[in-house]
């Protein structure tokens, strides 16, 4: 089998080009293979070689939207809204006076799941939202089932579906940050 011709800074294995360092990498591990006598067996210079080689990993991100993250900001804040409206209340919380809110709420989340279900290399994301969904769900059901919320449940759902927006919105940033 044939090589390609040897580029100027890169080291070439097996039709693999590897990074501009690696040929420094390369050429201090046999200068301490056989050069060095205080390493006679050389098992540190190898693994010192197949770890700077072979420990790299790439990992693709989706493209930063800032409309996607005006969503999640928005979102959020609808969703902390509704908990503190009904911590506002001096009457019973009843389910049948929130239920568009939960409904907007609802369809904002799916429309962040389904803008980012359209994005490419998104797993991590996806993921999030997810999670994010899956407690919103939840907590509206059990609103749903006792009818009325007591304010230590309402401060506890806000708090804890807090900490699922938080990532998601982490995440978007992130990605502005890595552009």
């Amino acid at each position: 089998m044939k090589h390609p011709p040897a580029m100027a800074g890169f080291f070439v294995t097996n039709s693999c080009i590897l990074f501009p360092f690696a040929n420094y990498l390369f050429n201090l591990t046999v200068q301490l293979f056989y050069m060095n006598p205080i390493i006679k067996t050389g098992r540190l210079a190898i693994f010192l070689f197949l770890f700077f080689t072979q420990a790299c990993k790439v990992a693709w991100v989706p493209d930063y939207s800032a409309a996607i993250e005006d969503q999640i900001i928005a979102t959020a804040q609808k969703n902390d809204r509704l908990y503190l409206d009904m911590l506002d209340v001096s009457a019973p919380n009843q389910y049948t006076f929130y239920v568009d809110r939960y409904n907007e709420i609802e369809a904002e989340i799916n429309s962040i799941q389904l803008k980012n279900e359209a994005r490419t290399n998104n797993t991590d994301m996806l993921k999030i939202i997810k999670n994010l969904k899956d407690a919103f769900q939840t907590y509206r059901t059990e609103h749903r089932e006792k009818k009325t919320l007591k304010r230590g449940e309402v401060l506890v759902y806000q708090q804890t579906i807090k900490g699922f927006w938080t990532p998601l919105l982490i995440a978007e940033h992130g990605l502005k940050l890595a552009k």
